[in-house]
């Protein structure tokens, strides 16, 4: 994982990370360590995972990391892919029930705070 930072420390035309399949959720401790790493980078982060915000939160006390892991990512992209919802015009998502959360804001109002594109 360092070997890992320390290549997105090296390059200067990053400005953010972005965590997909498998589920990050699913390896959240790892993920956790590497998202405060690059939060002191001062990179955003974004995270794909088949979990509902809903979910995460219900059950963040009970897997080691998700917390941490939810406490520094941007934007979380929750939902598992549905193949009958696929839409070729959805940005940042592969199928309509996903949704872009602004994840900051909703911890901050208590409240899912969707962005649209």
């Amino acid at each position: 994982m360092d070997e890992l930072l320390e290549d997105v420390r090296k390059n200067p035309i990053l400005k953010g990370v972005t965590f997909s399949g498998g589920d990050p959720f699913e390896q959240a401790g790892e993920f956790s360590y590497m998202a405060e790493k690059i939060r002191e980078m001062n990179l955003n982060i974004w995270c794909y995972t088949g979990y509902t915000f809903e979910y995460i939160l219900q059950h963040k006390d009970e897997h080691r990391g998700w917390e941490e892991l939810l406490n520094n990512i941007d934007v979380l992209v929750d939902g598992k892919f549905e193949e009958d919802k696929k839409g070729h015009n959805l940005k940042y998502r592969g199928s309509s029930n996903q949704r872009i959360i602004d994840v900051k804001k909703s911890l901050s109002t208590k409240q899912v705070i969707v962005l649209e594109f």
